[in-house]
């Protein structure tokens, strides 16, 4: 059974809402007159551009206005309302500031607003359509308010950066030679991009006899590399000594854009030594290697004559060695001496 008491309480709020439902009827009862809340932005601020970086943050600023329509306001009361911003499809929302938080209405009216948003570094650039931002608001003071938000579009701005990695050793070739080497590009801005590679010092290279092929563009995705490879030739008669090769890497994409006065580039550089062919080496020190060649002759010839006179003199004293053997006399042989007879012993047998 339920309390007397409760019972009244439950009857009294019905009773309110019935009320304040007819008090909300138009005289034709067709259209309810229900307390509105509305969050409208000013229309520059309803679509921005955010120009973030890889390692900065962008603030963006939205000012509007908040207005309640209250048709009936009891005596004595006002209404709270708080606004906040809604994000929805990102994987950190996005840290914001609403100047003031709260508005406190005791009449129908608009009041003003500011709001601060921080657009997080690292996002890539729109391609399509840029984040929302939904501004509301809410109320504990109102039941059952008709609330519109209003939406904000947020353009990330395309950032161009470029990373190049290459051997600063310096490059030898010959004269009529072919050497090839390469560098790597990287894309480190925030959107595909295409680079251009211009060696600035052309005419230079190829007055001194050097012919140098590249490629003269690479379309490269964010946060992709490529590697570029070139070569040089060298003709038979090209200038000796050192050359420099100077390229150029310039964003495609940032010569277009309109946020850019000058277009985002990079460079780099190699050392050339053009060194004579072997050839021209020859040509040029022929005097001294035939002064070479005669000289190892001489040296040749002076350790053949040595070598024949040691294996004469060596076989001069063989000689004379056998000679010496043959001259010495042969050892004279001993007679055997013959026994003695006894004389004697002859006569007594007579």
């Amino acid at each position: 059974m339920v309390p007397p008491g409760r019972s009244l309480a439950i009857l009294v709020l019905l009773a309110t809402a019935l009320a304040l439902l007819a008090i909300g009827v138009s005289s034709d009862g067709t259209e309810a007159q229900l307390p509105t809340i509305t969050v409208d932005l000013d229309d520059g601020d309803k679509e921005q551009d955010a120009f973030p970086t890889d390692t900065e943050n962008d603030i963006l600023e939205f000012d509007g206005c908040l207005t309640l329509n209250r048709p009936f306001w009891p005596p004595g009361t006002s209404v709270v309302i708080t606004m906040e911003i809604v994000m929805s499809g990102v994987d950190v929302v996005w840290e914001s500031n609403i100047d003031p938080p709260t508005h406190t209405f005791a009449v129908s009216e608009s009041q003003s607003f500011k709001a601060l948003v921080t657009v997080p570094e690292g996002l890539p650039a729109t391609t399509t359509i840029g984040f929302a931002l939904e501004f509301t608001a809410s109320t504990e003071d109102i039941l059952l308010p008709d609330i519109t938000s209003d939406t904000a579009r947020v353009n990330i701005a395309h950032y161009y950066k470029i990373h190049r990695y290459y051997s600063t050793e310096p490059i030898n070739i010959r004269q009529g030679d072919v050497v090839d080497f390469n560098f790597t590009v990287e894309n480190a801005g925030n959107g595909d991009d295409s680079f251009i590679f211009e060696v600035g010092n052309e005419a230079e290279l190829l007055f001194a006899g050097l012919t140098l092929i590249y490629d003269t563009s690479k379309r490269v995705p964010m946060g992709g590399e490529e590697n570029v490879r070139l070569q040089l030739t060298a003709a038979t008669d090209a200038l000796e000594g050192q050359f420099m090769v100077n390229l150029t890497i310039t964003s495609e994409g940032s010569k277009t854009d309109p946020n850019y006065d000058d277009p985002v580039m990079s460079s780099a550089e190699w050392n050339v030594l053009v060194e004579p062919s072997i050839g021209s080496t020859i040509r040029e020190n022929i005097i001294y290697i035939i002064l070479g060649v005669v000289v190892l002759v001489v040296i040749i010839a002076v350790l053949v004559v040595l070598k024949k006179r040691r294996r004469a003199r060596e076989e001069d004293e063989d000689s004379m060695d056998e000679e010496e053997e043959e001259e010495e006399p042969a050892p004279k042989k001993k007679r055997k001496k013959r026994p003695r007879t006894d004389a004697g012993d002859g006569d007594d047998e007579g």
